[in-house]
């Protein structure tokens, strides 16, 4: 469109001039701290971010979507305009309607606040689970043990038919509940053939696409749609699928759905970093880096692993999302558990995943849905029923009670004026060269300052040399080495921000926001950064002091 403009508008005339103010109002979004304001309002509206989930939705809010694909209202940007001429009117960019979920850069957005969700995986809802769709009870009642304008991820595959899709959407909506629906299944499941790689390379035309929009033009008006899921885990196990045609078929399925639905957000459904298709964080990066794709993916089942509890898959998922600028959500983290006789019992699993959400939300993730629930009790005389990761509604389980109560948690608190920093585990304290020393409260080059940026993170600003440690290019792999270096802004100051993890004994964790990943020492006695152990390691410690 900007092209045609170009050709068709003469130099210098007032035509001219408007379509300059249009090319430049739609050159992209605002940035992330950017207010979001309605059209006809001068003014821009502070956003404010909820103390806790879940969400209150004020009465009567139009909120714009300032997102870099579409043309949304938003605060101006510190740039020259020139005057528009008396009696020349601009059209009013289109806003997001009411109670619809969108972003505003790395944010979800929900009625102009920020907005964060917890919640399930419901994959039987349509019948998948045991070939019986939910019934309108069922729907009912475990609509109404979510908290308000929660998220549940469900299949809407082309093999069940569309009326089930209707009650979910009918209860859904009844409830203030939103939704994702994921249009697509990666393996053999659920009524869905595998994809292979002809699938990848444009099979997916003939009978995937008319799925697509059958399914988002019907409900594209609804608020009870919070995204639609291209496809879920796409590439995973697939032999012979590279980076190119995933990305093709991501980018060319987005642009479908925004064709036929400009509000609604979309998101990838990946897996992670390391699946076939993907296999390093750069190319997770590159699947994500198209304009009509909104938000990223993260499936994980790491918490089996019983030294960390945020999956360290998240580090590397997460900075390529912070580089582009979106959202990312969790949208499976399941836990083995089940009675007495399993490794983890339902209560162990319930507290896991509440430490699991506070450090994912803490460390900037949107939302997170426990991957599964069922409304089915458990058959106790089956074994492979036992030991499960679905949350069972009749158990009890008490994994729901959890999910209906959660609170958001507050960062920690940085401490202020000058300080030293201790590691527990050599008495020794970091220098400004990234090194430690025996500590000497006379250093200058041991003070530093801990800055606040946002969301909780801060910069530790050397006295000597006004630098900030970190590690370049958002680097997330282990034992990269942290260096003094001048503080950035944007998304490159990622590397230099960390946010405090108090430990119970008065130390602190120092956890870098690109990588997730704690600050220790090398055998050199350089500092670098490492995977947060859990326990914390004593190398990992730090009193700030």
């Amino acid at each position: 469109m900007s092209k045609t403009l170009a050709r068709l508008v003469a130099p210098g005339s007032a035509l001219c001039l408007v379509a300059g103010l249009l090319l430049t109002g739609m050159s992209g979004a605002a940035p992330a701290s950017a207010s979001v304001t309605q059209a006809a309002t001068p003014t821009p509206t502070p956003v404010r971010s909820p103390s806790s989930v879940p969400i209150r939705r004020p009465k009567a809010t139009v909120s714009p979507t300032p997102s870099t694909t579409r043309s949304y209202s938003v605060s101006p940007r510190p740039r020259a305009t020139r005057p528009v001429p008396p009696h020349t009117s601009v059209p009013r960019r289109p806003v997001t309607p009411a109670g619809f979920v969108y972003r505003s850069g790395r944010n979800l957005m929900l009625d102009g606040r920020k907005y964060h969700f917890v919640g399930f995986n419901a994959f039987g809802m349509t019948g998948c689970a045991t070939n019986v769709a939910w019934t309108r009870a069922e729907l009912d009642a475990y609509f109404a043990g979510l908290p308000p304008a929660s998220m549940t991820r469900t299949w809407a595959f082309a093999g069940w038919e569309v009326d089930k899709l209707d009650l979910i959407v009918e209860r859904a909506t009844a409830h203030g509940q939103k939704l994702i629906l994921s249009l697509a299944n990666q393996g053999k499941d659920c009524r869905e053939e595998a994809k292979d790689k002809a699938w990848y390379e444009g099979g997916y035309k003939a009978a995937y696409l008319p799925w697509v929009n059958t399914v988002v033009t019907r409900y594209k008006d609804s608020a009870a749609i919070g995204m639609w899921e291209i496809i879920n885990e796409p590439g995973y196990k697939t032999v012979g699928v590279t980076t190119e045609m995933i990305k093709n078929f991501l980018d060319e399925t987005a642009a479908y759905i925004k064709a036929r639905d400009r509000f609604h957000l979309v998101t990838s459904g990946t897996m992670a970093e390391y699946t076939e298709g993907t296999g390093n964080a750069t190319n997770y990066g590159l699947l994500h880096a198209g304009p009509n794709i909104d938000v990223g993916s993260l499936h994980e089942y790491d918490e089996n692993h019983a030294d960390q509890v945020i999956s360290r898959h998240l580090g590397p998922t997460l900075s390529q999302l912070y580089k582009l600028n979106k959202p990312i959500i969790v949208g499976e983290s399941g836990i083995v558990a089940g009675p007495p006789g399993c490794s983890i019992t339902t209560q162990q699993r319930s507290a896991m995943f509440k430490k699991e959400f506070d450090g994912y939300f803490l460390s900037g993730v949107g939302g997170v849905m426990i991957w599964t629930y069922s409304p089915n009790p458990r058959d106790l005389t089956d074994p492979e029923q036992l030991c499960m990761h679905q949350v069972r509604a009749p158990d009890p389980d008490p994994a729901i009670a959890m999910v209906r109560g959660y609170t958001l948690p507050a960062p920690v608190p940085a401490p202020t004026g000058e300080r030293q920093l201790q590691l527990l585990s050599s008495g020794q304290c970091a220098q400004a060269t990234a090194v430690q020393k025996p500590c000497d409260a006379a250093a200058a080059d041991q003070r530093f300052t801990l800055r606040p940026t946002t969301d909780g993170f801060v910069r530790l600003v050397a006295k000597s040399s006004g630098h900030c440690l970190g590690v370049g290019d958002l680097d997330v792999t282990l034992r990269a080495l942290v260096s003094a270096t001048p503080c950035a802004d944007g998304a490159e100051g990622a590397g230099q921000q960390f946010r405090l993890e108090a430990v119970a004994n008065g130390y602190h964790r120092l956890i870098f926001r690109h990588s997730n990943q704690c600050v220790t020492i090398n055998p050199d006695g350089r500092l670098q950064q490492f995977d947060c152990k859990t326990p914390a390691l004593t190398s990992q410690q730090w009193k700030i002091q």
